[in-house]
């Protein structure tokens, strides 16, 4: 693994995402939100990222950009696959510990399988209408 110095670099907010609107967000409110988000691509050379240029965020692999978080809730159903390219749907996993990888892909697995492919199938059957 190569070692790359970051010190030239801003380091990361928590959870890679950062929240400037500087209020305290409560459930009876909807905003927007100002956001940085960090995107992973392979370098102007051509070269690819290896895991730990990844994890220590290695300048030349990343883009910054930043977004504007839109706040949906209360709306959500006005979001369409047709016109939005994604749909909010509910689903609650059976899976609740998802620390054993095998089970993941025995279990979990196909069960979101299932699961997108019901929403699927409901969802073009829905468009045709």
């Amino acid at each position: 693994m190569t070692s790359v110095d970051t010190q030239s670099f801003p380091s990361p907010p928590s959870g890679l995402l950062q929240h400037s609107s500087g209020l305290t967000k409560t459930e009876s409110e909807h905003h927007d939100v100002q956001a940085e988000i960090y995107y992973f691509k392979d370098a102007d050379d051509g070269t690819h990222p290896e895991i730990g240029e990844i994890v220590n965020l290695t300048p030349k692999f990343l883009e910054i950009r930043q977004v504007t978080i839109k706040d949906v809730r209360g709306v959500e159903k006005s979001y369409t696959l047709e016109e939005h390219g994604f749909q909010f749907v509910h689903h609650t996993a059976s899976m609740k510990y998802f620390g054993d990888e095998k089970a993941v892909e025995s279990e979990h697995f196909p069960e979101v399988e299932a699961f997108v492919k019901k929403v699927y199938v409901r969802l073009s059957l829905h468009s045709r209408l």
